[in-house]
């Protein structure tokens, strides 16, 4: 007991848990409190802060503006969250969706790359620039699609997939930060998902994966991957577009029948998340082979 009194703060500073074990209670708990507050519409708030939960602890208070390319990521993180509230209150006008889902990698490219507009930009930073703002838009989509269709589980299943395929290439392009902020989506998206299977399973109900969501932890995993296609160079490009293959993940559990009831509440997100593991685990093999070649 006498080493009990330094354990916790240690286990605090631990980036393990601050970008693990933190992102992931706090979306659990929140996407609880609002669904017992009646605020389910807005349970995507869940996501974007359990990831801005983490981004502060693990990376600090981040100043305003922003000095570097990647604590820019909270503020877009926030500023994605905030927008898609409104969107969602609003009653999610399909205009201003789909608006939303193509202006928000379009904002994170142009003020990731600001201050070289003014001077000039070289092909290769173009081009890396026009793939995050389509890369972006379709994952966005993607998951707006997800969560308009199949609701709060699938598309957190298949986003954390998607994260944690990322997380995986940055490690093994040597970037330890942006690997733990990626894990934080995983786990944030996670949460979310965990409370969407609770919901369905004990409850037979499914949960609502909104704009809010979609512009916050989507939009989160993003603004990251800005991060290391412009300003990391050592993290591998081709594995990391490998990623999007995740979100797609939900059409191959279609095609492997489980009956319904019980045995599909139970089983059927299980399926999604191994199949969903496949490109991402398949990104970070093609990365770890493009290190060592």
């Amino acid at each position: 007991m006498g080493g009990m009194p330094g354990l916790w703060p240690g286990l605090w500073n631990d980036p393990a848990v601050q970008t693990g074990l933190v992102p992931f209670a706090v979306a659990l708990g929140l996407a609880a409190l609002l669904h017992a507050l009646g605020a389910g519409r807005v349970m995507g708030l869940a996501l974007g802060a359990g990831f801005l939960a983490a981004y502060a602890l693990f990376e600090g208070v981040v100043p305003f503006p922003p000095p570097a390319a990647k604590q820019k990521v909270f503020y877009l993180v926030a500023f994605g969250m905030a927008t898609g509230l409104l969107i969602d209150l609003a009653q999610r006008p399909a205009w201003l969706t789909r608006g939303a889902v193509i202006a928000f990698p379009l904002a994170c490219a142009l003020w990731f790359a600001w201050r070289r507009l003014g001077g000039g930009l070289d092909l290769g930073f173009a081009a890396s620039l026009i793939g995050l703002w389509a890369g972006g838009a379709m994952l966005l989509a993607r998951l707006e699609r997800l969560g308009e269709s199949q609701g709060a589980l699938t598309a957190g299943i298949l986003l954390a997939a998607a994260a944690l395929g990322a997380a995986g290439v940055a490690m093994l392009g040597a970037s330890i930060t942006l690997a733990l902020s990626a894990g934080a989506v995983a786990a944030a998206a996670g949460g979310l998902a965990l409370w969407a299977y609770l919901a369905l399973v004990l409850g037979g109900r499914a949960s609502p994966f909104g704009i809010t969501a979609v512009l916050g932890g989507g939009g989160a995993l993003v603004a990251l991957a800005g991060v290391m296609a412009l300003y990391t160079p050592q993290v591998a490009k081709i594995p990391l577009a490998l990623v999007l293959l995740c979100l797609f993940a939900d059409r191959a559990a279609e095609r492997i029948g489980l009956g319904g009831g019980m045995l599909a509440r139970l089983g059927g997100p299980v399926v999604l998340a191994a199949l969903a593991s496949v490109p991402a685990l398949a990104a970070i093999g093609l990365a770890y082979l493009m290190k060592v070649s």
